[in-house]
């Protein structure tokens, strides 16, 4: 009996451990840091509408120095302003500049986007209203509670389930 609740602690345990690293990903490194080969990134406009809607999250590639960029490719990059905007390649203009367009605007970008600002290319994978979630979480209150409140409620959950258990082994004897 106890090898058996020891087994399911280190299981659950382990589970949150994983969830808090997911956590930790997306609250702190996900939409800042540049160190890692993938970032996740808010969308905050519909200008990609109908590929992903406002309020999504999407995962984009960091650029590899040799990759050539071809039209009707979706790249995230900086504006002069240090604004982020993913648009998809509307024109190539050599392999150093490049003309964008929203899917859902109806003219092109005014801005030239020049290689080096270009943070990377979108992977495909959108995970819709993520975006919301990650906004709401990174407010100082909200954040402040969602790190509270969720191991909180997981081991008030944990510690249902092994009195349960428990309950359940005493009654079957």
């Amino acid at each position: 009996m106890g090898d058996k609740m020891f087994n399911n602690i280190r299981i659950y345990a382990l589970r949150f451990t994983f969830l808090l690293g997911i956590l930790f990903y997306v609250l702190l490194l996900g939409n800042t840091n540049q160190f890692l080969p993938f970032h996740l990134k808010n969308v905050l406009s519909g200008s990609m509408e109908p590929v992903f809607s406002t309020g999504s999250m999407i995962l984009i590639k960091k650029l590899e120095a040799k990759e050539v960029l071809q039209k009707g490719e979706i790249i995230t990059f900086k504006t002069k302003d240090e604004i982020l905007i993913t648009h998809r390649i509307h024109e190539v203009l050599n392999n150093q500049t490049y003309r964008t367009k929203g899917d859902a605007n109806d003219g092109i970008d005014r801005e030239l986007v020049k290689r080096e600002n270009i943070v990377g290319s979108y992977t495909g994978l959108t995970i819709p209203f993520a975006g919301y979630l990650f906004i709401y979480i990174q407010s100082n209150t909200s954040s402040f509670l969602v790190l509270l409140i969720l191991p909180g409620l997981f081991f008030l959950y944990l510690a249902y389930k092994l009195l349960f258990q428990q309950a359940k082994a005493k009654i079957d004897y």
